[in-house]
């Protein structure tokens, strides 16, 4: 493009600024534009995530394996999108891009990118720095806010109405009562074997109520009691 001045500041000046409307209706509809770009995108991903979850739920899901559905929550909550789920939502976002863009375009120029429009329209046709700075910089910054504000709300709101596939709490089955860890936090019972005489001895044993096969190093004898001397198990 030839400029027909010869001083490049009258030049730019003398060209046509793509803000055609006000500043506050431009940094609107920039807001606009990066709040559609964002949220879409989130919205997408979770409809998409929520569809492929029920549908391995419902496909792993038997009569037998129903009670574990809330154990294999964790397995699903990893499932990706297939390649023609992310060619479909990402045409679908396009097409309504790009129609903002069609509608926009001779508004404000839609860059939606504050690096963009800075390399582009900055200084041209008398737009005032503060302007410029304000719609397309404040502008996509304020949408992207918006946006993330939007995504939370949405998390709430589902949660209010579908309670169920977020209020689930994972577990893990024990098999064998000797795989349990030693240092878990577990209530401790505090059992003690007394004698009824008086001044004999009381020995009391601390015992892990999350094992189920406990042995126990002291032996406690009841002289009162005909039954055998306790040793090896709970005594209680």
């Amino acid at each position: 493009m030839r400029i027909p001045s010869k001083d490049p500041a009258t030049a730019r000046i003398l060209l046509t600024s793509d803000l055609q409307v006000s500043v506050w209706f431009g940094f609107l509809i920039e807001a606009l534009g990066s709040l559609t770009e964002f949220f879409l995108a989130f919205l997408f991903t979770c409809c998409i995530g929520q569809w492929n979850r029920r549908c391995v739920l419902r496909r792993t899901c038997s009569s037998t394996r129903c009670a574990d559905s809330k154990s294999e929550s964790n397995e699903t909550e990893q499932i990706t999108q297939t390649r023609e789920q992310f060619v479909t939502s990402f045409m679908v976002r396009l097409s309504i891009n790009l129609w903002l863009t069609s509608k926009c375009l001779g508004l404000t120029g839609f860059y939606i990118n504050p690096a963009n429009a800075f390399v582009h329209s900055w200084g041209i046709g008398g737009v005032s720095p503060y302007a410029h700075v304000f719609v397309y910089w404040l502008g996509p910054f304020s949408g992207v806010w918006l946006s993330v504000q939007l995504e939370q709300w949405a998390v709430r709101i589902s949660r209010l109405l579908f309670p169920s596939s977020h209020d689930y709490q994972p577990y893990t089955r024990l098999t064998d009562s000797s795989t349990v860890d030693n240092s878990s936090s577990t209530q401790l019972l505090l059992r003690k074997c007394s004698q009824s005489s008086a001044g004999a001895h009381v020995s009391t044993d601390v015992v892990n109520a999350s094992r189920r096969r406990i042995s126990v190093g002291r032996s406690c004898s009841l002289p009162s009691d005909p039954s055998p001397s306790c040793t090896g198990h709970i005594c209680g």
